[in-house]
């Protein structure tokens, strides 16, 4: 056997041995998280999460992962999981230090539950809810994406470019949603997201933006005696922080959306808002 067979052979074993040390690993990583305790908080982007989360860990002297920064920038993983061409438990793995931590905070787990469910069985839920058409604009904003327009090409728009994931946002296909306009996909995907709490609304506690906004500190609380969490730091001067940036929640939706973009949004997004409340 010459060189290049020699070579290609022990490259073969290493791989072989590289693979096999990592199902160890893994194994015993998942078996280890069985019966850790997490207060996982799920709900679409730009709900106010990560000020609650944070809110939270801060009250409670817990540790929070807010996003799973690692993961932002590799689009993927999401794929990768709803098409059934990886494992869940290989995402968890992977990004074990985030998951490490007590109170876990990713928009994008929202379309994860019953994966979740299987990994952390013990765990309990918050679902953040906001209104859709603000919710819409929050997103857009942080995007800097006009809402008027009748369809974008994503390559246009820096956001888009410097974190790729965002893009999925505004697919909503993948969700298993029709094929529409930024906005609609935007809208089914607020629906989708939507269904996660309406599913099984006796699993999850409820938070509601605007009512985090009209009392933060009550808000918090509330949230911690419903999960046994300690009250032990004083937040009161840290609940306005501003963890993300803001957005322009004074301009009139119609002026932001146009009269045809905010008609899309009533018309996928009604009869879903209607159960959380919220008048279209």
């Amino acid at each position: 056997m010459d060189n290049s067979g020699i070579c290609f052979r022990v490259k073969r074993k290493i791989s072989n041995l590289k693979n096999e040390k990592y199902k160890r690993e893994k194994v015993k990583y998942i078996e280890s998280i069985k019966n850790d305790y997490k207060l996982i908080i799920l709900g679409n982007q730009k709900t106010g999460s990560t000020a609650i989360a944070a809110l939270i860990g801060m009250r409670s002297d817990n540790a929070v992962a807010l996003d799973l920064k690692d993961a932002i920038t590799d689009v993927s993983w999401q794929l990768v999981q709803k098409y059934k061409v990886g494992y869940f438990s290989d995402f968890v793995f992977k990004y074990k230090n985030d998951f490490s931590k007590r109170i876990i905070k990713e928009p994008s787990l929202t379309f994860y539950k019953e994966e979740l469910d299987l990994l952390f069985p013990n765990s309990e839920y918050i679902y953040i809810s906001r209104h859709p058409v603000d919710n819409i604009r929050s997103i857009l904003n942080r995007l800097k994406i006009p809402g008027h327009l009748d369809g974008i090409d994503f390559d246009d728009w820096d956001e888009l470019n410097m974190y790729p994931i965002w893009r999925l946002a505004l697919d909503s296909t993948w969700l298993g949603q029709p094929k529409g306009n930024y906005i609609e996909s935007l809208a089914y995907r607020w629906c989708v997201a939507s269904q996660c709490y309406l599913k099984s609304p006796n699993d999850m506690y409820l938070i509601k933006y605007e009512d985090f906004t009209q009392n933060k500190v009550e808000t918090i609380d509330i949230a911690c005696d419903r999960f046994s969490l300690p009250k032990l730091r004083d937040i009161s001067e840290s609940q306005n922080r501003q963890y993300q940036t803001k957005g322009s929640s004074e301009i009139d939706p119609e002026e932001f959306f146009g009269p045809k973009n905010l008609e899309k949004i009533r018309k996928i997004c009604g009869d879903t808002a209607e159960k959380f409340g919220y008048h279209l």
